[in-house]
């Protein structure tokens, strides 16, 4: 892509991806009532997603009464570069972390299973990882399984969503199945393209896939009323991704502009089943 082209799609990018945002929220359907009274298994790649994707969905489900399972799969523990922490020491900061997020919004104790696999490796482990899924769903019977879109570009959140795919036949037809989408609501609804691609093509598919994004099935929303103080919270707990708590210069943390993304009027899911 020549450097007009790059600044004309760097300029053009935030201004459609908001605007397929609101397109979404337009199209969606409330489902808040229905979802408040539904049990439900949280499948999250990484310590935080549970909270990003659909912090204030739980907190309601919980406040409702309905029975709430956290299932977190990896340790976060590539998350940040450090010659402060060491990967181990990342990874129980971000254990601690998830369980005071999973209090804020009210899952019981013994309700949040950190699984612990190495971050980064899901994508080789996706029959295990079904496998693993297929067990909790044996054991919990939720009414609900949400896991991360496959749409999001993070390889370990594509490789959640492809396990619980994979399920699909053998689930009970009463089980609903939705995807939480993070990295594909954050940065916008623009899938990897091979290398090699001219110009025109890029640019074209800058227009084209909120369009294609648009057609997928209807997204239900679950109102935050009520449970955005409770998210906002879970979100503190994770320190290590909202402040710098090592101090280095290269230490990565969530722009609060960024998160202001999950923090509106409705959490946005897209219907597997």
């Amino acid at each position: 892509m020549t450097n007009l082209a790059r600044r004309i799609a760097t300029t053009l990018r935030s201004p459609v991806r908001r605007a397929w945002q609101r397109s979404t929220i337009r199209r969606g359907r409330d489902v808040t009532a229905a979802s408040a009274r539904r049990s439900c298994l949280v499948l999250a790649p990484h310590p935080d997603d549970e909270t990003l994707g659909c912090g204030a969905t739980l907190a309601r489900k919980v406040a409702a009464g309905a029975t709430v399972d956290v299932v977190v799969v990896t340790d976060g523990r590539h998350s940040h570069r450090s010659s402060v922490v060491t990967p181990e020491e990342l990874a129980n900061l971000r254990a601690t972390e998830a369980t005071e997020a999973a209090d804020a919004l009210g899952v019981p104790p013994g309700h949040l299973r950190l699984l612990g696999w190495e971050e980064g490796t899901l994508g080789t482990r996706v029959a295990e990882l079904t496998g693993t899924v297929e067990g909790l769903v044996s054991e919990l019977a939720p009414d609900e399984i949400l896991v991360t879109s496959g749409l999001d570009w993070q390889p370990d959140h594509r490789a959640l969503n492809r396990a619980v795919r994979d399920l699909l036949p053998s689930l009970p037809p009463t089980c609903r199945v939705a995807e939480y989408p993070i990295w594909f609501w954050a940065d916008g609804p623009w899938l990897p393209r091979p290398p090699g691609r001219s110009t025109g093509a890029r640019a074209w598919s800058l227009l084209t896939d909120p369009f294609r994004a648009t057609a997928r099935a209807r997204p239900d929303l679950v109102s935050t009323a009520g449970f955005l103080g409770a998210k906002r919270r879970a979100l503190a707990a994770y320190r290590t991704q909202t402040t710098n708590v090592t101090g280095e210069p290269g230490w990565a943390v969530l722009d609060p502009e960024w998160l202001t993304q999950f923090l509106g009027p409705a959490e946005v899911f897209f219907p597997i089943t």
